[in-house]
Protein backbone atom coordinates (compact mmCIF):
# COMPACT_ATOMS: atom_id res chain seq x y z
CA UNK A 1 0.00 0.00 0.00
CA UNK A 2 1.23 3.19 -0.86
CA UNK A 3 2.39 6.26 1.50
CA UNK A 4 -0.63 8.35 -0.08
CA UNK A 5 -3.14 5.81 1.02
CA UNK A 6 -2.10 5.53 4.71
CA UNK A 7 -1.68 9.64 4.95
CA UNK A 8 -4.47 11.28 7.61
CA UNK A 9 -6.94 12.82 5.33
CA UNK A 10 -8.58 15.66 7.53
CA UNK A 11 -11.81 16.89 6.04
CA UNK A 12 -12.84 20.56 7.83
CA UNK A 13 -16.03 22.38 7.72
CA UNK A 14 -16.79 25.65 8.55
CA UNK A 15 -18.04 25.55 12.61
CA UNK A 16 -16.40 24.08 14.91
CA UNK A 17 -13.45 22.22 14.49
CA UNK A 18 -13.00 18.79 13.02
CA UNK A 19 -11.03 15.85 12.03
CA UNK A 20 -11.14 12.37 10.99
CA UNK A 21 -8.38 9.80 10.06
CA UNK A 22 -9.36 7.65 6.89
CA UNK A 23 -7.60 5.82 3.79
CA UNK A 24 -7.29 7.61 1.07
CA UNK A 25 -9.56 7.33 -2.00
CA UNK A 26 -10.52 8.84 -4.98
CA UNK A 27 -12.96 11.55 -4.46
CA UNK A 28 -16.34 11.63 -5.46
CA UNK A 29 -19.31 14.32 -4.36
CA UNK A 30 -21.27 11.28 -2.62
CA UNK A 31 -18.02 10.04 -0.84
CA UNK A 32 -16.57 13.62 -0.26
CA UNK A 33 -19.64 14.31 1.70
CA UNK A 34 -20.32 10.82 3.27
CA UNK A 35 -17.23 10.54 5.28
CA UNK A 36 -16.62 14.11 6.10
CA UNK A 37 -16.91 14.86 10.31
CA UNK A 38 -18.01 17.85 11.05
CA UNK A 39 -20.31 19.74 13.40
CA UNK A 40 -23.18 22.13 13.58
CA UNK A 41 -24.02 23.74 10.36
CA UNK A 42 -23.53 27.10 9.47
CA UNK A 43 -25.04 29.85 11.50
CA UNK A 44 -25.06 32.99 9.60
CA UNK A 45 -27.06 36.02 11.96
CA UNK A 46 -24.16 38.30 12.79
CA UNK A 47 -23.09 36.84 15.91
CA UNK A 48 -24.49 38.79 19.54
CA UNK A 49 -22.75 38.08 22.17
CA UNK A 50 -22.37 39.29 25.38
CA UNK A 51 -21.89 42.84 26.00
CA UNK A 52 -18.93 44.02 28.44
CA UNK A 53 -18.79 46.77 30.16
CA UNK A 54 -17.09 48.79 27.25
CA UNK A 55 -20.15 47.87 24.56
CA UNK A 56 -17.93 45.59 22.99
CA UNK A 57 -19.60 41.98 22.82
CA UNK A 58 -18.08 39.69 25.04
CA UNK A 59 -16.35 37.11 22.74
CA UNK A 60 -15.39 33.28 22.88
CA UNK A 61 -11.91 32.30 23.09
CA UNK A 62 -10.19 31.40 20.24
CA UNK A 63 -8.73 28.18 19.85
CA UNK A 64 -5.30 27.39 17.70
CA UNK A 65 -4.68 23.36 17.39
CA UNK A 66 -1.55 22.71 15.10
CA UNK A 67 -2.11 19.84 12.56
CA UNK A 68 0.94 19.50 11.45
CA UNK A 69 4.28 21.54 10.76
CA UNK A 70 3.09 25.11 9.08
CA UNK A 71 -0.63 24.24 8.95
CA UNK A 72 -2.76 25.39 11.96
CA UNK A 73 -6.60 25.60 12.09
CA UNK A 74 -8.04 28.27 14.29
CA UNK A 75 -11.64 27.98 15.66
CA UNK A 76 -14.29 29.43 17.47
CA UNK A 77 -18.12 27.95 18.24
CA UNK A 78 -19.40 28.94 14.41
CA UNK A 79 -16.30 29.37 11.86
CA UNK A 80 -12.76 27.60 11.22
CA UNK A 81 -9.72 29.48 9.78
CA UNK A 82 -6.94 27.07 7.92
CA UNK A 83 -3.76 28.66 7.76
CA UNK A 84 -0.87 27.11 5.85
CA UNK A 85 2.30 28.96 6.93
CA UNK A 86 5.15 28.93 4.59
CA UNK A 87 8.15 31.09 3.34
CA UNK A 88 5.71 33.13 0.97
CA UNK A 89 3.84 34.44 4.40
CA UNK A 90 0.61 32.48 4.89
CA UNK A 91 -2.47 31.21 3.00
CA UNK A 92 -5.60 31.13 4.81
CA UNK A 93 -9.22 29.66 4.08
CA UNK A 94 -12.51 31.68 5.41
CA UNK A 95 -11.78 34.24 7.74
CA UNK A 96 -13.65 34.05 10.33
CA UNK A 97 -16.73 36.45 11.69
CA UNK A 98 -15.89 40.46 11.48
CA UNK A 99 -15.74 40.91 15.22
CA UNK A 100 -12.84 38.45 15.85
CA UNK A 101 -10.51 39.75 13.04
CA UNK A 102 -8.66 41.82 15.83
CA UNK A 103 -8.08 38.56 17.71
CA UNK A 104 -7.10 36.84 14.43
CA UNK A 105 -5.06 38.78 13.06
CA UNK A 106 -3.26 38.78 16.37
CA UNK A 107 -3.23 34.77 16.45
CA UNK A 108 -1.74 34.49 12.98
CA UNK A 109 0.64 36.95 14.43
CA UNK A 110 1.55 34.50 16.99
CA UNK A 111 2.10 31.39 14.48
CA UNK A 112 5.75 29.88 13.97
CA UNK A 113 6.79 31.17 10.18
CA UNK A 114 3.54 32.90 9.85
CA UNK A 115 4.18 36.41 8.11
CA UNK A 116 2.15 38.27 5.99
CA UNK A 117 -1.35 36.82 4.57
CA UNK A 118 -0.66 36.90 0.94
CA UNK A 119 -4.07 34.60 0.18
CA UNK A 120 -7.64 34.49 1.07
CA UNK A 121 -9.84 31.94 -0.04
CA UNK A 122 -14.03 32.41 0.55
CA UNK A 123 -15.38 29.40 0.85
CA UNK A 124 -19.04 30.98 0.17
CA UNK A 125 -20.62 34.51 0.71
CA UNK A 126 -21.90 34.10 4.35
CA UNK A 127 -20.33 36.62 7.20
CA UNK A 128 -19.21 34.32 9.70
CA UNK A 129 -16.63 33.23 6.97
CA UNK A 130 -16.05 36.47 4.76
CA UNK A 131 -15.57 39.01 8.22
CA UNK A 132 -12.15 39.53 7.95
CA UNK A 133 -11.78 40.23 4.26
CA UNK A 134 -11.75 44.18 4.54
CA UNK A 135 -8.64 43.99 6.89
CA UNK A 136 -6.66 41.20 4.89
CA UNK A 137 -7.28 43.09 1.62
CA UNK A 138 -5.79 46.36 3.09
CA UNK A 139 -2.90 44.17 3.75
CA UNK A 140 -2.92 43.42 0.32
CA UNK A 141 -4.06 39.25 -0.11
CA UNK A 142 -5.44 38.44 -2.93
CA UNK A 143 -9.04 37.25 -1.47
CA UNK A 144 -10.36 34.08 -4.16
CA UNK A 145 -13.68 33.17 -4.11
CA UNK A 146 -16.54 31.93 -6.63
CA UNK A 147 -18.07 34.06 -9.06
CA UNK A 148 -21.43 34.19 -7.16
CA UNK A 149 -20.15 34.84 -4.04
CA UNK A 150 -18.60 37.90 -5.16
CA UNK A 151 -21.45 38.91 -6.76
CA UNK A 152 -23.62 38.07 -3.60
CA UNK A 153 -21.00 39.77 -1.28
CA UNK A 154 -21.69 42.69 -3.41
CA UNK A 155 -25.66 43.08 -3.02
CA UNK A 156 -28.29 43.68 -0.45
CA UNK A 157 -29.57 40.05 0.21
CA UNK A 158 -32.49 39.49 2.15
CA UNK A 159 -32.49 35.49 3.54
CA UNK A 160 -36.35 34.90 3.61
CA UNK A 161 -35.88 32.27 6.57
CA UNK A 162 -34.02 34.88 8.59
CA UNK A 163 -36.31 37.73 7.96
CA UNK A 164 -33.05 39.57 7.78
CA UNK A 165 -31.70 41.53 5.41
CA UNK A 166 -27.35 42.09 4.48
CA UNK A 167 -26.16 44.88 3.43
CA UNK A 168 -23.80 44.76 0.53
CA UNK A 169 -20.71 44.53 1.56
CA UNK A 170 -17.72 47.18 0.47
CA UNK A 171 -15.96 47.12 -2.47
CA UNK A 172 -12.93 46.39 -0.23
CA UNK A 173 -14.54 43.41 1.01
CA UNK A 174 -14.76 41.87 -2.31
CA UNK A 175 -12.81 38.73 -3.80
CA UNK A 176 -9.93 40.08 -6.17
CA UNK A 177 -9.92 37.15 -8.12
CA UNK A 178 -12.88 34.42 -8.84
CA UNK A 179 -13.58 31.48 -10.81
CA UNK A 180 -16.71 29.72 -12.38
CA UNK A 181 -15.89 25.77 -13.34
CA UNK A 182 -13.16 23.75 -13.16
CA UNK A 183 -10.56 23.04 -10.72
CA UNK A 184 -7.85 25.77 -10.68
CA UNK A 185 -4.63 24.86 -9.11
CA UNK A 186 -1.77 26.99 -7.94
CA UNK A 187 1.26 26.96 -5.88
CA UNK A 188 1.93 28.25 -2.63
CA UNK A 189 5.11 28.32 -0.48
CA UNK A 190 6.26 25.24 -2.97
CA UNK A 191 2.66 23.13 -1.86
CA UNK A 192 0.35 22.64 -4.50
CA UNK A 193 -2.97 24.24 -3.56
CA UNK A 194 -6.09 22.79 -5.54
CA UNK A 195 -9.48 24.04 -5.52
CA UNK A 196 -13.35 24.16 -7.17
CA UNK A 197 -17.05 24.91 -7.03
CA UNK A 198 -19.42 23.05 -5.61
CA UNK A 199 -22.45 23.83 -7.09
CA UNK A 200 -25.92 24.60 -5.39
CA UNK A 201 -25.42 23.26 -2.26
CA UNK A 202 -25.11 25.16 1.42
CA UNK A 203 -25.16 28.10 -1.70
CA UNK A 204 -24.28 28.67 -5.03
CA UNK A 205 -20.80 30.11 -4.82
CA UNK A 206 -19.32 26.94 -3.13
CA UNK A 207 -15.87 26.34 -3.10
CA UNK A 208 -13.80 23.60 -1.32
CA UNK A 209 -9.71 23.75 -1.31
CA UNK A 210 -7.56 20.93 -1.41
CA UNK A 211 -4.04 20.43 -0.01
CA UNK A 212 -2.78 17.62 -1.40
CA UNK A 213 0.71 17.28 0.38
CA UNK A 214 -0.99 17.27 4.21
CA UNK A 215 -3.96 15.65 2.51
CA UNK A 216 -6.70 18.25 3.96
CA UNK A 217 -9.94 19.31 2.10
CA UNK A 218 -11.67 21.98 3.54
CA UNK A 219 -15.19 22.54 2.36
CA UNK A 220 -17.25 25.67 3.85
CA UNK A 221 -20.25 25.24 5.23
CA UNK A 222 -21.24 22.62 2.54
CA UNK A 223 -20.73 19.96 5.43
CA UNK A 224 -22.59 19.03 8.92
CA UNK A 225 -22.60 16.00 10.79
CA UNK A 226 -25.05 14.90 13.09
CA UNK A 227 -28.03 17.32 12.39
CA UNK A 228 -29.22 18.72 9.12
CA UNK A 229 -27.18 20.98 6.95
CA UNK A 230 -27.89 24.51 6.17
CA UNK A 231 -29.45 25.50 2.82
CA UNK A 232 -29.63 28.71 2.08
CA UNK A 233 -32.11 28.69 -0.63
CA UNK A 234 -32.02 32.32 -0.56
CA UNK A 235 -28.90 32.71 -2.23
CA UNK A 236 -29.31 29.04 -4.42
CA UNK A 237 -28.40 26.80 -2.16
CA UNK A 238 -30.21 23.40 -2.97
CA UNK A 239 -30.71 20.25 -1.15
CA UNK A 240 -30.04 18.26 -3.95
CA UNK A 241 -26.27 19.24 -3.96
CA UNK A 242 -25.92 18.34 -0.61
CA UNK A 243 -26.78 15.08 -1.35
Amino acid sequence: MSQAILRRKWFLHGNASSSTAMPAARMTRRGFLDTTFGAAATAMLPWPGAVGAAGRPMLEQLSVARLEDGLYLLSCSDWNVLALCGPQGMLLVDGGAALYTRELLAALGALPNGGPVKVLFNTHWHWNHTGSNEALAAQHAQIIAHRNTKLWLGTPITVEWQHHTYPPRPAAALPTTTFVNGTPDMQFSGQPVRYGHLPAAHTDGDLYVHLPQPNVIVAGGVVAAGRYPTIDYSTGGWIGGMA
